[in-house]
């Protein structure tokens, strides 16, 4: 919660939320209290009394599925998925008790969006790189690997991508998308139809 606040830049005076006892209840509640924020939150086993959360939460968990069933990609990608579908979500226009359309993201930090740093989420992606920990690469060697892009990188301004051959994760602003290549396919990853029920692409 705290890091949530940082990032926020300021404290809400409200929080909505279904019937979770990790936020209504134990240190997390008694930590909103200190900081004197109103916590509105369901009945117990009654979620759908709380209609705009659970609203909210059906259109990220179906951006997710979409996304995930585009690139072909397992579920062990989820987290990546609702992640960034949050974000996108802060860019939606909508309208304010006074009658004004707006963002979420204008509503918090005051700014209008900025519309370039949208893109194509699990795109595969050719990142540069100039060596492998404290060794530089020669001239004849390849100057950049394939990854998949799984988000925004939350200490710069570039992407971050994730190599699942060797299961590491790299942050860029160098880097080219191709968006017309099944992410999964192309890693050898297993794709899980069970899971999601249809594709975009």
């Amino acid at each position: 919660m705290e890091y949530f606040f940082a990032h926020l830049g300021f404290t809400p005076k409200r929080l909505i939320s279904d019937f979770d006892t990790k936020l209504i209840g134990g240190k997390a509640r008694d930590y909103l209290n200190s900081l004197r924020i109103y916590v509105n939150a369901a009945l117990a086993y009654r979620q759908d009394r709380n209609s705009l959360v659970e609203r909210h939460w059906q259109t990220l968990t179906m951006m997710a599925r979409n996304w995930l069933a585009s690139a072909e990609l397992p579920a062990s990608f989820w987290f990546y998925a609702v992640c960034r579908v949050a974000e996108v979500c802060n860019y939606f226009p909508i309208q304010s008790v006074n009658g004004i359309w707006s963002t979420p993201f204008e509503l918090a930090y005051q700014q209008k969006p900025d519309l370039c740093v949208l893109f194509k989420m699990f795109s595969l992606a050719v990142v540069r790189w100039e060596g492998v920990g404290n060794s530089q690469l020669g001239k004849f060697e390849p100057q950049s690997i394939p990854a998949i892009t799984v988000g925004r990188c939350p200490n710069s301004t570039g992407l971050q991508f994730y190599n699942p051959v060797n299961g590491t994760f790299l942050s860029s602003i160098d880097y080219k998308l191709q968006n017309n290549v099944t992410r999964g396919t192309f890693f050898g990853l297993k794709y899980q139809p069970n899971v999601f029920s249809y594709r975009l692409d």
